[in-house]
């Protein structure tokens, strides 16, 4: 089994740090509580604690290091890009039937011919060329799990509850446009992919991170499409455009009907700057949506809904 819930704990737990550093918060035992309840969610855990009982990301390190040396892109992020990918590693070694088969979504996707893809749609302009962005996301998607057929999906626009609800009804197989949130990740059973676009911070509220969403049971389909997305990323850190997407990595772990997984996504929807300039044509990526080519931004940054707990 997957434990991903322990697992979302776990990063939240990393954000508060990170949160207590950037506002200067300390290890203050006499502020570290000693009982709690999570009967209203996991949300509800005392994240607090983290800091105030252990102290923040940085008393930590030089607590654990005595120059307590940090490399660039383990620092706090302050505006540059974010969207990083992480290595891929072995991915295109002998794969089995049980690979497939351990991922029952994919499968049943595969059976009914389309992909039932969820688009968040808010107002406004900007968010307008938002909307349009996920749904090439969907799109991309949809060329990952049927063989470069970008056309293969239904698409439903809905509000963000109404979007989840459905999810987890299972009458659909995945949302776009999804912003992370606490409440969100650990209360209602729902996992969020790396983020494909990440929002200025304006006035009060917190910085946004645009997922997509699936279920949190739903271990390998969860990993499938946060693979895709990172596929984005990993074309342009590669420099592979639309036109050479046969040069990105056969992809085993998925199962034999997916070897061609990446190339077919990036065949269809190019790396990740074609794809944002196709919708932002006035922007090179900027700011947090630049890539982080060489690791040389900074990469840490607090989620959304963890400031709450320090209140």
């Amino acid at each position: 089994t997957h434990d991903t819930e322990w697992s979302d704990i776990m990063n939240w737990v990393i954000y508060s740090l990170i949160y207590g550093e950037i506002q200067g918060l300390q290890q203050d035992l006499t502020r570290c509580q000693q009982s709690f309840s999570t009967r209203e969610g996991y949300s509800t855990l005392p994240f607090a604690n983290a800091v105030y009982c252990v102290g923040n990301y940085g008393e930590i390190l030089s607590r654990d290091f005595d120059d307590a040396i940090r490399s660039e892109i383990n620092e706090i992020n302050k505006g540059t890009g974010m969207h990083y990918c992480i290595p891929f590693g072995e991915i295109g070694g002998p794969g089995t039937e049980d690979d497939m088969f351990l991922n029952t979504t994919l499968v049943s996707i595969q059976a009914t011919s389309e992909l039932r893809c969820g688009v968040i749609a808010p107002d406004g302009v900007f968010e307008r060329n938002l909307t349009k962005f996920g749904l090439d996301y969907c799109r991309t998607m949809a060329a990952a799990i049927f063989y470069g057929k970008s056309d293969a999906v239904e698409i439903f626009f809905e509000s963000d509850e109404q979007a989840y609800t459905a999810l987890l009804a299972r009458d659909l197989d995945v949302v776009v446009g999804g912003k992370i949130d606490m409440v969100n990740d650990l209360d209602l059973g729902l996992t969020f992919s790396t983020p494909y676009f990440i929002s200025d911070q304006l006035g009060f509220q917190d910085v946004g991170f645009y997922s997509f969403v699936t279920r949190k049971d739903d271990f390998m389909f969860s990993l499938f499409v946060d693979t895709i997305v990172l596929s984005t990323f990993y074309a342009y850190d590669n420099g592979i455009a639309k036109e050479e997407g046969f040069e990105m990595p056969l992809i085993s772990i998925f199962g034999p009907d997916m070897l061609w997984a990446l190339r077919d996504a990036i065949s269809f929807s190019g790396n990740y700057v074609e794809l944002f300039r196709q919708h932002f044509p006035q922007y090179h990526p900027p700011g947090r949506n630049g890539l982080n080519k060489d690791s040389a931004n900074p990469q840490f940054l607090p989620r959304p809904g963890i400031s709450s707990h320090f209140n």
